[in-house]
């Protein structure tokens, strides 16, 4: 099927996705509390109920080999000025694009749910635990679903190239303190932190971003075409979104505070070029027991796909197994 296509199988599974979900929400939300630390072996499940896209024989996909620099820049612009907590729990959650699909309807239909009362509502969903902490941030929530293809090939470029997917981030994040539109204020602290040399003695410098206010997020609000300055790529011009009725001015703006707790309870480390977990945050929201001072890296757990098919090949053939893989049409990337 065509790639137009197959943007809409994905919605289709979507709808279905919440359905089975809330079918089997008490018998999975166990084990889905705990999915990250203990997904380390991708066990690809068996069949088509267990959680596994199982396309049709003739099922013929459009092949993605890279993204390249272009497609880059256009995915991550909309949110490379995020507080790394959440960045990285965007990029985490969005290789389940089925499943932020069925968090953003439950808070939509649950709006006003947090603290405690929202930790324990989690407890009982069968999502994977990333997806279930951004409902402490129901408007990016709203954003990534909304904005369905471009989360679907945001986890995928996440998976595939991620070392490129970090200096992406960094390098627009440059751009956006060169222009001028990326500074400390009230509500985010930024900071630039050097890298050990390396063996020719080349520093490294990385830029981070954080909440000025612990266990608290203010989303930034900021039109990707204009905060970094002239946009490289007329052809790729990155989505703006923000949140109905919003009105802010300046460069860049900010949402009213929302309490996040241990929600967000990943960490992005820039020089490994990779997202840990923080096992404390981690305990407290999934109710689980890891022992603090642990270090565990996020890994990919491949039974919250759900159906939702892969269109990156080199993904496709890490978490698929072969005889179960689709048909792919070659196309130049970019396309």
């Amino acid at each position: 099927m065509s790639w137009i296509c197959r943007r809409g199988h994905l919605r289709a599974r979507a709808a279905g996705a919440m359905i089975t979900a809330a079918a089997s929400a008490a018998a999975v939300s166990q084990a889905a509390a705990q999915s990250l630390p203990q997904a380390a072996t991708c066990t690809c499940p068996t069949s088509q109920e267990q959680g596994v896209y199982v396309p049709q024989q003739e099922t013929v996909v459009r092949e993605q080999t890279a993204f390249g620099q272009d497609q880059l820049d256009q995915l991550l612009a909309p949110i490379a000025l995020y507080p790394d907590d959440l960045l990285a729990q965007i990029l985490t959650a969005s290789t389940y694009p089925l499943e932020v699909t069925a968090a953003a309807r439950w808070s939509k239909e649950h709006p006003g749910v947090s603290g405690d009362l929202l930790d324990e509502a989690m407890l009982r969903q069968p999502w994977d635990a990333s997806v279930k902490g951004l409902t402490a941030v129901p408007q990016v929530l709203a954003m990534m679903s909304e904005q369905l293809d471009w989360t679907e090939q945001l986890g995928e470029a996440f998976l595939a190239q991620q070392d490129a997917v970090t200096s992406t981030v960094q390098a627009l994040r440059a751009k956006a303190a060169a222009a001028g539109t990326l500074r400390e204020s009230k509500e985010i602290k930024v900071a630039r932190v050097a890298a050990p040399a390396d063996a020719a003695g080349n520093v490294t410098e990385y830029i981070q971003i954080e909440s000025a206010t612990p266990d608290y997020i203010r989303v930034p609000v900021y039109d990707p075409g204009v905060v970094y300055g002239a946009w490289s790529y007329p052809q790729r011009r990155p989505f703006f979104w923000r949140p109905p009725g919003y009105a802010y001015a300046g460069a860049v703006g900010f949402t009213a505070a929302v309490a996040v707790g241990s929600a967000l309870w990943t960490r992005y480390d820039w020089r490994e070029r990779r997202v840990w977990i923080d096992p404390g945050r981690y305990n407290r929201f999934n109710r689980t027991n890891y022992a603090v001072g642990t270090q565990l890296g996020w890994r990919y757990s491949v039974k919250h796909r759900g159906n939702a098919p892969y269109r990156h090949v080199s993904v496709t053939h890490e978490y698929v197994p072969s005889h179960r893989r689709p048909s792919f049409v070659s196309v130049p990337a970019g396309q």
